[in-house]
């Protein structure tokens, strides 16, 4: 009775419950879907779904024996149908091809395999997988394993039963993102303002969705004619990246301009047109070697997981081909800079050649003409239909 008389000695704990309970609910899909963030988590959600988009894409097809799904980091991410408008010959040969990209900002091999898991349980699979790997990801101490991957990619089962083999450090991340789960979220007051300023984007969106119906359209009715015109195609593309202006709606995954556009390439995005300056990419090679390269630690566990896709590929019934994605002339002299990447490439191609796997350097000097960059890590969209020539007459 004394203590109800005091009941604001309380208030602190009821506090205390009312946060871990709204700090618990993050870990709800239904409420993820409705708070997104930046950091690459848009893709990580779109993915998720986009698993049974292809399922069904598949199921409706002429041709369900020509599906393709694309595993790669954001080296990969303007890979996929639409880029096939950017070539009369890639039209030609390949537009009855069903393809789905499930590239992701910094993925890793580990993501691959959960998307593996999933994509190769279906009824109907992609007979055809590309695998992008870049050898930054697979440095243990960019922690790429935590974040974005188990802040915005796996589940509690596949952590579960892959336990033994990841890396304490990462465990121990995952076990912290579950007692406090805005940990792990990445909840950013600055983009929060950004969005806030940009309202809720109502025109903006109508006139984005109207650019993705046009271009949906053209790979529908196999027209070609917009490679004809390479300026308009730059055009399209910027148009998309323009319509992706922070807004209010960004933060719902049914809403956001960001979602419809991947679900309208099909997990492509071709907004990186621009072509960085000499400079830009020489100075911009020197901070990434400090990031990524400088004190490089290889993570193994990505081996294991590699293994496991491809192991999974091949009980799929699935052709497959890793390539290494094409980086900038400085990085590429950087690469060779450093051991430990070779002898990544090393194991990756034992792998390959345990499951009879095709690997391809596209950083052969000769691998392709096209060598325009948006920055130091990514080619211009523009190269990508040549990319995809290259990888496809690879891959088939």
């Amino acid at each position: 009775m004394a203590l109800l008389k005091k009941a604001y000695l309380l208030t602190p704990v009821l506090f205390v419950l009312i946060l871990f309970t709204l700090d618990k609910l993050l870990l709800l899909p239904e409420i993820r879907q409705h708070l997104i963030q930046g950091s690459g988590m848009i893709y990580y959600e779109q993915r998720k779904l986009q698993i049974e988009a292809q399922k069904e894409a598949l199921q409706k097809s002429a041709h369900p024996e020509l599906g393709l799904a694309i595993f790669g980091d954001s080296r990969s991410l303007a890979l996929g149908e639409m880029t096939l408008l950017g070539d009369p010959e890639l039209m030609q040969k390949y537009s009855d091809f069903t393809i789905f990209n499930f590239s992701s900002p910094q993925a890793i091999p580990a993501w691959h395999a959960w998307l593996a898991e999933k994509v190769f349980s279906l009824p109907v699979r992609p007979k055809y997988l590309l695998i992008g790997l870049s050898p930054e990801t697979l440095n243990k101490k960019a922690a790429l394993m935590q974040r974005p991957l188990m802040a915005h990619g796996l589940d509690g089962d596949f952590v579960r039963r892959y336990q033994p083999v990841i890396d304490q450090q990462d465990l121990a991340f995952w076990h912290q993102t579950r007692m406090f789960a805005a940990y792990s979220y990445g909840f950013s007051f600055k983009l929060f303002r950004q969005r806030l300023a940009g309202g809720f984007g109502e025109e903006n969106h109508k006139g984005l969705m109207q650019q993705l119906v046009n271009m949906r359209l053209m790979h529908q009715g196999r027209q070609a004619s917009v490679a004809s015109n390479p300026a308009q195609l730059i055009w399209l593309y910027q148009q998309l990246a323009e319509s992706l202006e922070p807004n209010m709606l960004h933060y719902s995954l049914a809403q956001s301009a960001w979602r419809h556009v991947l679900d309208m390439g099909r997990g492509s995005y071709y907004g990186w047109v621009e072509i960085a300056s000499q400079k830009d990419l020489k100075d911009e090679t020197d901070r990434l070697e400090q990031i990524y390269l400088q004190n490089f630690d290889t993570d193994n566990a990505q081996f294991y997981f590699l293994d496991r896709t491809l192991q999974l590929a091949r009980q799929s019934g699935t052709q497959v081909l890793i390539y290494w994605p094409r980086v900038n002339p400085y990085m590429r002299d950087r690469y060779l800079e450093y051991p430990v990447l070779q002898s990544i490439w090393t194991v990756i191609r034992s792998l390959a050649e345990k499951y009879a796997v095709k690997v391809f350097d596209l950083n052969d000097p000769t691998a392709m003409q096209c060598d325009r960059y948006y920055d130091a890590s990514h080619m211009s969209a523009l190269c990508f239909p040549e990319m995809q020539k290259v990888l496809m007459k690879k891959l088939l």
